[in-house]
């Protein structure tokens, strides 16, 4: 069977089981990466998973065991519930040295500016990438609670303490000719014209960011810094 051929019967699978289109995506995307045609090859599937950081196995262990579920394959659904998918490891949290040579990194204005507001403010992907020109106000970036889906309660406001950043996002805003109403950042992911979700995007554009600096990072770890400043 052809790989496009099993995706299709893979979205299929997850749509009938009543998944909503974005995970659909997610676990496709998912599966995709691992092979669909060693999928069902256990041990290949647990030896690629300790390959994995810590941020992105828990999505593909969850992909996994559902395709294991509705494929009856309860033996292999139950072995991935004993692997361990959280780190008890120390949160990775950067050093100033780092951040300098990350920002060094950065080859635009968006890359700088995306950075700097997970740095300063520790908004999550999702906030990162809808938040509007109207959503910044004196006190620091208006965070609807629509932005982050089930994880708000209510909206919010997340303090920007640099100033600087909160002109540059202005001067930005109005160089690139960007509505109040319009994601910051709509512009930039467009023109990169990939067709994976924007917070697929965004988390490999900080780990591109972090390869040509030599430093592995991500959104996450981006956070764990701001939280510890």
């Amino acid at each position: 069977m052809e790989e496009s051929e099993k995706l299709k019967e893979l979205q299929k699978l997850f749509s009938n089981y009543g998944l909503r289109k974005k995970t659909i995506f997610y676990y496709t995307f998912t599966l995709s990466k691992i092979g669909l045609d060693k999928i069902d090859n256990l041990e290949y599937v647990k030896e690629y998973l300790k390959t994995l950081p810590v941020s992105t196995r828990y999505l593909t262990i969850s992909a996994l065991r559902t395709y294991y579920k509705l494929t009856n394959q309860m033996e292999k659904y139950l072995s991935l519930q004993q692997i361990k998918y959280r780190s008890n490891e120390k949160k990775r949290i950067l050093s100033a040295e780092e951040i300098k040579k990350l920002l060094e990194a950065c080859k635009s204005k968006e890359e700088n500016l995306i950075l700097r507001l997970f740095l300063a403010t520790g908004i999550r992907r999702s906030v990162l990438i809808n938040i509007k020109l109207g959503d910044i106000t004196a006190n620091g970036i208006y965070v609807r609670k629509s932005y982050e889906g089930n994880k708000a309660k209510r909206d919010y406001i997340a303090p920007i303490y640099d100033e600087k950043l909160r002109e540059d996002l202005i001067n930005y805003c109005k160089e690139r000719k960007i509505k109040a109403n319009e994601p910051i950042f709509k512009k930039f992911f467009e023109e990169r014209k990939y067709k994976t979700p924007k917070e697929i995007q965004l988390t490999n554009l900080v780990k591109e960011i972090g390869k040509r600096a030599g430093i592995y990072v991500t959104p996450h770890i981006l956070r764990h810094t701001f939280g510890t400043a």
